[in-house]
């Protein structure tokens, strides 16, 4: 924490008073005041008088001696009287080592149990948000990434052993601040090195194992240019939909003896978007590499619904505990990956979010993965309140080449949003006879204006990029 020599300076005179206090206490004679505190007269700098020691009950050490305990006073103190929201922190906050925020209105301090957020509300402008830039930057932050996505602002900070994400979000005028213990952080792009074998890119939808009662499920793959993947979520937790999604990555694979999964994109914790990691890893782990997962899973102190999805959050952190040399990065709004010839953009998680968590949905990722020219936009089951926070904060900057449709056509994204991202082509990760159930409804009329819907249903089905609508091929994902 730096300490403006000011303020150390006025808490040295508050300790005088306290000082007396104690000496009249144990029978001493009263001691006026002087111009000076009265241990700098007569008292060497590393030591106090003998009389005064044999005094007093309670040891009097030096000035020298007692800089760094004067220290930790003056920063509580200083917190307490002078950083309003630092009163709801204590002193084992992860914030409490970061410079203040001294600009709007501070609303809340939110415990999410590996990290913590500030909220401050009513930022008309990014004005405080810049400036609190600097002050992190002259405090000794070590500034990671920044992004501007319209007038949103995103920026990743490094202090000590504390990551801190600042957020500024435009539309609704708050700015948000997380702080979480460093952990895996998305590869920055001067450090994206690779090699380019001309391999032919693609993304490949494969459908899950519907049974006539079940109607959900995603996994999506995209193969890059050095015939490695990226993968967006898994299905079930069933040997079906990981037998699938390996038999799919074997296919595509240039070596099938040497697959590599670059990244794997977890959108929420519901079991038909990411058990089928959970099975996949329990089979397969030894036969893949994978070199990164990322997700943001609310944990019991987000969430008030929290038993299966809390159960959903410790399964994946036992099967990543598989994958030799894994980097597990947590989600953010903002963040850029730079993966081979992709690159991914993080528009939304459930940092986003002021008010409590009560639909799950709302905290499905939503990303961007620029591929060949192309952009594809991933909902995930992208809930009605993320629909109505990524349209009021990004507008036309969602537009889209292909979308795949949130919640399986059930209500999740809204129309509006649809007509943002106004995309030509729809991956629709839902059964026949649900599309036509579905179809018609309000939010998905949009995308009934798409050049070309393409059905999950049971079957994989892996479009070339750039996207022309020539060579689409499709087959079984399961026996019938």
């Amino acid at each position: 924490m730096n300490t403006d020599r000011r303020s150390v300076l006025k808490f040295r005179w508050l300790l005088v008073p306290v000082l007396m206090l104690m000496l009249s206490m144990v029978g001493c004679q009263q001691i006026e005041q002087p111009n000076e505190p009265p241990w700098t007269e007569g008292v060497s700098d590393t030591s106090v008088s003998s009389e005064m020691t044999t005094r007093a009950t309670t040891e009097i050490v030096t000035e020298e001696a007692s800089e760094e305990s004067l220290t930790e006073t003056q920063e509580q103190m200083s917190h307490e009287e002078e950083d309003g929201y630092y009163s709801d922190l204590g002193k084992n906050s992860l914030f409490w080592e970061i410079p203040e925020y001294p600009f709007d209105i501070y609303l809340e301090h939110r415990n999410m149990g590996d990290a913590e957020m500030l909220i401050f509300e009513e930022a008309k402008t990014d004005e405080g948000y810049l400036q609190y830039m600097e002050i992190l930057d002259e405090a000794g932050c070590e500034l990671y990434a920044k992004n501007q996505i319209k007038n949103s602002h995103y920026s990743t900070w490094l202090s000590g052993e504390t990551t801190v994400t600042a957020i500024y979000i435009n539309g609704y005028s708050r700015v948000h601040l997380i702080a979480e213990e460093t952990g895996g952080l998305p590869g920055l792009l001067e450090d994206n090195v690779y090699n380019d074998y001309g391999v032919e890119n693609l993304v490949a939808q494969i459908g899950a194992d519907y049974d006539g009662t079940i109607n959900n499920g995603m996994c999506y793959v995209y193969r890059l240019c050095d015939g490695s993947f990226l993968i967006v979520d898994s299905g079930h937790e069933e040997d079906g939909c990981a037998d699938a999604l390996y038999e799919t990555l074997c296919r595509l694979a240039p070596d099938p003896e040497h697959i590599v999964i670059a990244a794997w994109f977890l959108t929420h914790a519901h079991g038909d978007h990411m058990g089928g990691f959970i099975r996949f890893s329990d089979k397969y782990a030894d036969r893949v590499t994978l070199e990164q997962v990322i997700y943001n899973y609310p944990n019991a102190k987000s969430f008030r619904d929290s038993g299966a999805h809390l159960e959903w959050r410790v399964k994946t952190e036992r099967v990543c505990e598989y994958y030799e040399g894994l980097k597990v990065i947590e989600a953010h709004p903002g963040q850029k990956f730079y993966i081979r010839d992709a690159e991914i953009e993080m528009l939304f998680t459930w940092d986003l979010l002021k008010s409590e968590i009560t639909y799950f949905n709302n905290t499905s990722l939503v990303l961007t993965i620029d591929l060949d020219g192309e952009r594809i936009m991933q909902l995930g089951d992208c809930g009605p309140l993320a629909s109505e926070t990524i349209a009021l904060m990004y507008g036309a900057y969602l537009k889209s080449d292909i979308v795949q449709v949130s919640h399986h056509g059930y209500k999740g994204a809204s129309s509006l949003l649809y007509r943002w991202i106004d995309a030509d082509v729809a991956l629709w990760p839902t059964t026949k006879a649900n599309y036509e159930k579905y179809k018609g409804a309000e939010y998905n009329r949009p995308l009934q204006e798409s050049e070309v819907i393409y059905l999950a249903d049971r079957e994989v089905t892996v479009i070339p990029l750039p996207y022309d609508g020539e060579n689409v091929q499709s087959w079984s994902a399961y026996e019938e």
